[in-house]
């Protein structure tokens, strides 16, 4: 059932519905991340979301200069 529902919606319903549970999926990370470090800034809930999300070689390519935590 949950098949036919995705062919019906077709290409584009599908992928706006990725994205939009991609979304909802960050700000549930987001959530968490707040909720384990309320000190934290919304600048360092996104760095702390970036470096979960790409892994720690990545992140420090692209952020050098932030320390890890």
């Amino acid at each position: 059932m949950q098949l036919a529902i995705w062919q019906r919606m077709g290409a584009s319903g599908r992928v706006a519905l990725a994205i939009r549970m991609s979304e909802e999926l960050r700000e549930v990370a987001r959530a968490g991340i707040h909720q384990r470090h309320p000190d934290y800034s919304a600048r360092e809930v996104d760095l702390a979301l970036r470096r979960l999300m790409w892994g720690e070689a990545l992140f420090s390519k692209v952020y050098p200069d932030v320390p890890a935590p």
